[in-house]
C-alpha cells in the first residue's frame, strides 16, 4: 500500500487553465479552457479537443462539489471516445451506449488514434482529416452501431484512406501494407481494388523506382481499360506523364497528358502550358497543386499527391512520463513507442511524481489518450455517481478502472480498491438506515465476510487485478 493518502488522490483531475471571476463566483472561461499549442490543426484533432475541455470542464465542476453539471461534461467527454476512433458512431449518449462502452475495451483503438494524430501533429503533413482506424469495433459497440442503423467500418476503404494518409506522409513501408490490406478487402469491387493497386505504383515512385511505376500505371490503365473505368485510366495517363516528366522524356509525357486531359478535365481543371520541345511543341497539362503530383483516387475523391517522399518536419517528439521527458522516435511505430516508453513503465511506478501527466498541453493529452478513456474517465464519472448517491453505477465505473490495462499498481490500484469500498460501505449503511438489513448486509459482505468465525475475502474486491489484497 501507497504512504500517501490513497483515499485523496486526484491527480487525474487536471484543471482548467483560466479562470475567471463571475458574479462573484469562480467560473471557467469556456472558450479558451485549456491551451492547444500552437502545433494543433483543430480539424484534425476536433474530436480529442472536445474530450480534453469536458474532460477539464467536468474537473472544474466536481472542485466546486457540482456534481450534476460535472457528470454532464464527463458524460460527453464518454461518449466522444468512440467517435475518435469510428467517425460514423452517433454523438448522442444513450443508455445502450453507455453500457457499451463499460463492457467494451477500446484502450487498443484510443492507443492506434493516439499515435496516428501524434505522427500527423509533428509530421506538418497532410493538412486534411485523419482518417478512420481500420480497426473493428469490439461486439459491444457494434450492437450498438446496428441498433443504430450505423453501417460498420468498410475495411477496404479504410485501409485505402490509410494507405494515402502514409503515403502523403512519405511512410513508404505503411502505406504498402494499408493498400495491401485494402487489394485483401476489396473482394469483387474491382474499382476499389485499382484504386490500392495504384497507390502501391504511387509509393514505387516516390521510392524513386521511377521504370518501375512506369510499367505498373501502364498495366493498371489497361486493366482500368478492360474493366470500364475511364476515370482510373484518365488518372493513370496523367501519372504516366508525370513518372515520365521526371525520368527526363517531356516529350513522351504530352502524349500523356493530352489523354488524361481530355478524359479528367473535371478533377484536373487547373492548366499551364507545358512546353515538351522549345518552339515546336507543347500540350496543356495540369498546374497549380497539382504541378507535378499524381492523381489518386479514394472513393470518389481526387487526391493530389507528391511524387517525391516528404521529409518530416520532425524526427523525434518529446513527451513526459511524470517529470521526466520521454523521447517519442516518429519514424517508428509510433503505437509501439507511446505504449512501452509512456504507458507500459507507469504500471511499476512507486512514486506520484512519476504518474503526472501535462493533460493541458494538448499533445500530451492525445499521448495519454488511451489513459484518458482506460482510467481517468471512469474515476471521475464513478466519483461523480458516488457523491450523487448512485452507489452501483459508481463501482461500476470504479470496476472500469480496475480492469484497465495499464493501471498503476503502487498507487493507483489501492485507490480503485478504496474507492469501490467505500461505495459498498456507503451503500450498505444507506440501506441500514432504510432498514434494509438483507440488503445492507450483502453490501458489507462485498467488503469483508465472516464464516463461522472466519474471515473469507471474496467478490469483485479480491478478483482480477485485486487479488493481491488477498494476503
Amino acid at each position: 500500500m501507497p504512504t500517501l493518502y490513497p483515499e485523496t488522490y486526484y491527480s487525474y483531475k487536471f484543471m482548467p487553465r483560466q479562470v475567471a471571476l463571475v458574479n462573484g463566483e469562480i467560473s471557467a472561461i469556456g472558450a479558451s479552457i485549456v491551451a492547444t499549442g500552437p502545433t494543433i490543426n483543430p480539424a484534425q484533432t476536433e474530436t480529442e479537443i472536445k474530450i480534453q475541455r469536458f474532460v477539464a470542464m467536468g474537473n472544474f465542476e466536481y472542485q466546486l462539489g457540482r456534481y450534476a453539471p460535472a457528470l454532464d461534461y464527463y458524460l460527453q467527454a464518454w461518449q466522444l471516445l468512440p467517435i475518435s476512433i469510428w467517425p460514423q458512431f452517433p454523438g448522442v449518449i444513450t443508455a445502450g451506449l453507455l453500457d457499451a462502452l463499460l463492457a467494451a475495451d477500446i484502450t487498443g483503438g484510443l492507443l492506434e488514434k493516439a499515435a496516428m494524430a501524434l505522427k500527423n501533429i509533428h509530421a506538418g503533413v497532410p493538412e486534411g482529416p485523419i482518417p478512420p482506424i481500420p480497426i473493428d469495433p469490439p461486439p459491444e459497440i457494434l450492437s450498438v452501431m446496428e441498433q443504430l442503423n450505423i453501417s460498420p467500418i468498410d475495411k477496404a476503404d479504410v485501409f485505402l484512406q490509410q494507405g494515402i494518409y502514409q503515403l502523403e506522409q512519405g511512410a513508404l513501408k505503411e502505406s504498402a501494407r494499408a493498400f495491401e490490406s485494402a487489394i485483401k478487402y476489396a473482394g469483387e469491387n474491382q474499382h476499389m481494388m485499382l484504386q490500392a493497386e495504384v497507390g502501391l505504383a504511387a509509393a514505387e515512385l516516390q521510392a524513386g523506382e521511377v521504370g518501375k511505376a512506369v510499367k505498373q500505371f501502364s498495366q493498371l490503365k489497361n486493366k482500368a481499360l478492360e474493366v470500364g473505368d475511364q476515370q482510373i485510366a484518365a488518372s493513370l495517363d496523367h501519372n504516366i506523364g508525370i513518372a515520365l516528366t521526371l525520368s527526363g522524356k517531356e516529350a513522351d509525357a504530352g502524349q500523356f497528358f493530352t489523354q488524361s486531359v481530355s478524359q479528367m478535365e473535371a478533377p484536373l481543371d487547373w492548366q499551364v502550358t507545358h512546353t515538351m520541345n522549345p518552339g515546336i511543341a507543347s500540350v496543356q497539362r495540369p498546374a497549380g497543386k497539382q504541378a507535378l503530383s499524381l492523381m489518386l483516387q479514394v472513393g470518389n475523391t481526387w487526391k493530389a499527391v507528391s511524387t517525391t517522399n516528404p521529409k518530416s518536419s520532425e524526427d523525434t517528439f518529446v513527451s513526459y512520463r511524470g517529470n521526466d521527458a520521454v523521447v517519442l522516435d516518429l519514424n517508428a511505430n509510433l503505437t509501439t513507442e507511446v505504449e512501452n516508453k509512456l504507458l507500459q513503465p507507469r504500471i511499476n511506478a512507486t512514486l506520484l511524481s512519476e504518474l503526472a501527466i501535462l493533460f493541458e498541453i494538448m499533445p500530451q493529452f492525445i499521448s495519454y489518450l488511451s489513459h484518458v478513456g482506460g482510467f481517468v474517465l471512469p474515476m471521475a464519472l464513478g466519483d461523480c455517481y458516488a457523491a450523487l448517491g448512485d452507489y452501483d453505477t459508481a463501482i461500476s465505473y470504479y470496476t472500469k478502472a480496475r480492469n484497465y490495462k495499464y493501471l498503476n499498481l503502487a498507487i493507483e490500484r489501492p485507490v480503485v480498491w478504496i474507492r469501490i469500498a467505500k461505495a459498498y460501505l456507503r451503500k450498505g449503511m444507506r440501506q441500514y438506515r432504510n432498514r434494509d438489513n438483507a440488503g445492507a448486509q450483502a453490501s458489507f459482505e462485498k467488503i469483508v465476510n465472516i464464516v463461522n468465525g472466519n474471515v473469507q475475502l471474496e467478490g469483485p474486491l479480491y478478483t482480477g487485478t485485486f487479488t493481491a489484497f488477498k494476503t
